[in-house]
């Protein structure tokens, strides 16, 4: 019985050349879409960030119902680390010295766990506090972005969620020892706005907030 020996045919060169070009063509096409999603990532991710701090101070006001309230703050003092975090005003360990009742008798560095007694529980249990943003990314002042010079440092939310920014006459004073951190917030009527910039690429976010406490992150000028 005579068996045939099988043949294994390639691919000719004319489907080679098909193959490749329709793998081209899906390349070019999807390459500027990916090379834009990396442009636009951390400038994104740091806009989510700031935006879910802010959202988180505004729940944490409401859900602890607090008197004094909860500081949003943005730090763009040093030039190498911008910062941002919020802290809880009440009194969260009330057995534990030093206690308040009362803002003035509140302690920046102890809101933040800077040292002072007992301040490193009282920043575990709240978890809050400045942590460092993005590193291309900063705060710079609201005109940038094309809106009005900020004239604010830092937001405080009450038991309702409402937000006023600090300092004003109408959200009551800083806390003491509280930095002079720049004015990167602009309240204009019913709207509190932040601009952030990326260092290299200079793409800028606007965040805005509501007087009722309402967040969202928009793409700003270039």
């Amino acid at each position: 019985m005579k068996r045939e020996a099988g043949r294994v045919q390639g691919f000719s060169m004319v489907e080679l050349i098909v193959v490749v070009s329709v793998i081209a063509i899906l390349l070019g096409t999807a390459i500027p879409g990916i090379a834009r999603y990396i442009r636009t990532y951390e400038i994104r991710a740091a806009a989510s960030e700031i935006t879910g701090q802010i959202q988180t101070a505004r729940m944490r006001a409401v859900q602890k119902n607090v008197n004094l309230g909860v500081v949003w703050a943005a730090d763009s003092v040093n030039a190498s680390e911008h910062r941002s975090g919020w802290v809880v005003e009440d009194d969260q360990m009330p057995q534990s010295a030093p206690n308040w009742t009362a803002i003035g008798g509140e302690d920046w560095n102890f809101l933040l766990g800077n040292g002072a007694a007992g301040s490193d529980a009282q920043a575990r249990r709240i978890g809050g506090g400045m942590r460092p943003i993005r590193r291309e990314v900063q705060f710079v002042n609201p005109t940038q972005c094309g809106l009005a010079a900020g004239n604010r440092s830092a937001l405080r939310f009450n038991r309702f969620g409402a937000v006023c920014a600090l300092p004003d006459a109408t959200c009551q004073a800083n806390p003491p020892n509280m930095p002079a951190y720049p004015n990167v917030i602009t309240l204009a009527g019913e709207t509190a706005t932040v601009c952030l910039e990326h260092r290299r690429r200079g793409l800028r976010k606007i965040i805005t907030i509501t007087r009722g406490g309402r967040v969202q992150a928009v793409d700003g000028w270039r």
